[in-house]
Parts: C-alpha cells; sequence; structure tokens
C-alpha cells in the first residue's frame, strides 16, 4: 500500500476552512486540520528553510 504526508502551509490553505484532498481520483481525506506548533517544529528543522512553513500534515493512505 502506498502512502504518503501532505504537508499544509497556512500560507496556502485556510485552515479554518475544511480541506479535501484528491489522489488517484478518489477523495482520501476530507475535514479540517489543525495547526500544530510541533509539526511546525518538526518540519522546520528537519527542511532548515524558513520560507517553507508546515502547520499541519494530513497522513494518506492510498488502499488497494
Amino acid at each position: 500500500m502506498a502512502a504518503f504526508t501532505l504537508l499544509i502551509s497556512p500560507d496556502q490553505f485556510d485552515l479554518s476552512k475544511p480541506l479535501t484532498v484528491v489522489a488517484d481520483g478518489k477523495t482520501v481525506f476530507q475535514g479540517t486540520v489543525n495547526p500544530s506548533v510541533a509539526t511546525l517544529l518538526k518540519w522546520a528543522a528537519m527542511d532548515n528553510d524558513r520560507t517553507m512553513l508546515f502547520a499541519a500534515e494530513v497522513p494518506v493512505s492510498l488502499g488497494n
């Protein structure tokens, strides 16, 4: 089974509104995501790039 983590930037998405993720033509996530300081710090430490700030993450599984 394929899977990935979708990183959500508050610069690109309004986190107060529901988010729909479509992969391979199927809705794989629908709902709201909550910004997380832990997520922000985790990805900032890995990327070491202040222009790429990700406040939320959505794990996505592409099941058969």
